[in-house]
């Protein structure tokens, strides 16, 4: 396992930025931005933080000015990862103190230790991408985990099991995984995974290489993340 530049910010944000924020909506958040041109309080310290709006919670993935930000995916407290919820409506919204955790895993085709010029980057180098909208349902995209922890020891575990589709390319192996804030935003499934939209916590080769060759193939990946 091993820590990206932007894993290191995001680690302190989360441990000692308490910046939050509350305020009011001016215009109705859509699925993907919420605007407040009266206070204009947004900064760039709200990155990676939660957004709450009746109920629903959306993760800040891009500062676009002090009046308006960019939202992944309309999510219900308690079921994140799961299906998205409906856009709310005007009203009030608080940003939350801490950060969004790292939750989901990405697939990498791309063997070997990440390089240090990797772990700069705010990307997984040849992550398998949802890149066809004809084809709604690849098993191999980046999608979100399964968290543990055992009580008294200084690690927690991150567990996914991606099983092949008939809507992945085939065959593939995999060399290596990214843990991420975030998935993909939902008004643009296709680009959406690319730098600066969410952000690469962990870059890890894998202890051997995977080749998945026909449809139901699956492989089984625990990332476990252990504290100095």
């Amino acid at each position: 396992m091993a820590i990206t530049k932007k894993g290191k910010e995001l680690w302190a944000n989360a441990l000692g930025n308490a910046a939050g924020l509350t305020g009011t909506t001016s215009s109705a958040p859509t699925a993907t931005k919420v605007v407040d041109t009266v206070l204009k309080g947004f900064t760039a310290a709200h990155l990676g933080k939660d957004i709450i709006i009746e109920g629903k919670v959306g993760t800040i993935v891009k500062f676009e000015s002090s009046s308006e930000v960019l939202v992944l995916r309309w999510e219900a407290p308690g079921a994140r990862g799961g299906a998205t919820v409906g856009t709310p409506n005007s009203g009030t919204y608080v940003i939350t103190a801490g950060n969004t955790p790292g939750y989901y895993m990405g697939l990498s085709k791309k063997t070997g230790e990440p390089s240090a010029g990797e772990l700069e980057e705010n990307k997984l180098p040849e992550e398998i991408l949802w890149v066809e909208e004809a084809k709604p349902s690849p098993g191999l995209v980046r999608a979100s985990t399964t968290w543990s922890y055992t009580e008294g020891k200084k690690e927690y575990k991150l567990e996914k099991t991606f099983t092949a589709t008939k809507d992945d390319v085939l065959p593939v192996t995999i060399g290596r995984i990214g843990i991420f804030n975030g998935g993909y935003v939902v008004a643009d499934k296709k680009t959406s995974y690319a730098t600066g939209v969410t952000n690469i916590l962990f870059h890890t080769k894998l202890a051997s290489t995977a080749t998945l060759s026909n449809e139901g193939d699956s492989v089984a990946i625990t990332d476990t993340v252990e504290g100095s």
